[in-house]
């Protein structure tokens, strides 16, 4: 079961807030764009079908705390996987570390930990908080290479490499999800940019002219437009993918897709260079991967379900 959390603050203080907004409108000042309380992940609009059909989700709630622990009567939590572990993305890191469990007698494991850079970002006090909370975990696994030595340098505990969660799954895991999707015969390069600078679309504009082939760009931010048997459907029919995307390169991948990775240093690199490491590829004149031998992920995914099993296992054991 995954816990569907989304710390805001609740409706009371969200609507005092409102209220204090309506007040500096009056003397017309700047009023603050405020966050509504959390109403769960299934309510997308766009997403909502999909999470209600595939994952199975706690009752929404603002924040983490142990009285979820008690009326699912969870027995292990697992915290992972996209740069979870990154400050940039987590303001209150300690959480994430499992801080709300600190008197809890339960299974802590870490899965596929994700720092998404190579210098360490923790001030001298999270890094002090961190190192005391994870020694409370029962195993951790990183997803990149730079991780694996963070967890062991810098918070003083052992972990192991393992596969994005993504991984796990086959390419027909995937398809089967998309089934319904009418299959585009059509070539066509599929552009999956998170952040589309004009340098960026220019370079595929290039591509696609060498090529002879035209482009479909699409992202999966607030504005997109795609169920998710869309987004992969498009994975699926492209015959050739362009991304600056962790995830848009992992699918491209799964689905043995010629992939040009354009660089995107804003959102970390040292996990590009470690799933890069899983594969043999050939490159062709135009900077496309081709993939030659994958056997490292097929055992590497063997590895991962193994780590995952065995500590949760644990639990009844």
């Amino acid at each position: 079961m995954t816990i569907d959390a989304y710390v805001r603050y609740p409706y009371f203080l969200y609507y005092v807030k409102k209220c204090f907004n309506l007040f500096l409108r009056i003397f017309g000042k700047h009023t603050p764009v405020l966050s509504k309380p959390y109403k769960g992940r299934s309510t997308d609009k766009l997403l909502g079908d999909f999470i209600t059909r595939h994952i199975n989700l706690t009752k929404p709630v603002n924040e983490y705390n142990t009285r979820l622990i008690k009326k699912y009567k969870f027995e292990a939590i697992i915290v992972g996987s996209d740069q979870i572990w990154r400050p940039k993305y987590n303001k209150r890191i300690e959480t994430v570390f499992l801080d709300f469990l600190r008197e809890e007698n339960i299974r802590r494991i870490g899965y596929s930990v994700s720092f998404g850079c190579e210098e360490w970002e923790y001030t001298n006090e999270q890094t002090t908080n961190c190192r005391h909370l994870i020694s409370l975990f029962d195993a951790v696994s990183s997803r990149e290479e730079s991780g694996v030595l963070f967890i062991k340098n810098k918070l003083e505990f052992p972990a192991i490499i393992t596969l994005d969660p993504t991984l796990l799954l086959s390419s027909q895991d995937y398809l089967n999800l998309c089934i319904r999707e009418p299959i585009t015969n059509d070539r066509f390069i599929a552009v999956y940019c998170l952040d589309p600078t004009d340098s960026f679309l220019d370079e595929c504009r290039v591509l696609a002219e060498k090529l002879s082939l035209p482009l479909k760009v699409f992202g999966a931010d607030g504005n997109c437009s795609l169920s998710v048997p869309q987004w992969i459907a498009i994975f699926r029919d492209a015959s050739r993918i362009i991304t600056d995307s962790y995830h848009g390169s992992i699918f491209s991948l799964l689905f043995k897709k010629p992939v040009k990775i354009l660089n995107n240093s804003n959102r970390g690199q040292s996990r590009f260079k470690t799933l890069l490491s899983l594969y043999k590829f050939k490159k062709d004149e135009y900077g496309f991967l081709e993939i030659e031998d994958n056997s490292r992920i097929i055992q590497l995914r063997s590895d991962s379900l193994t780590f995952l099993k065995r500590h949760c296992n644990e639990c009844n054991g």
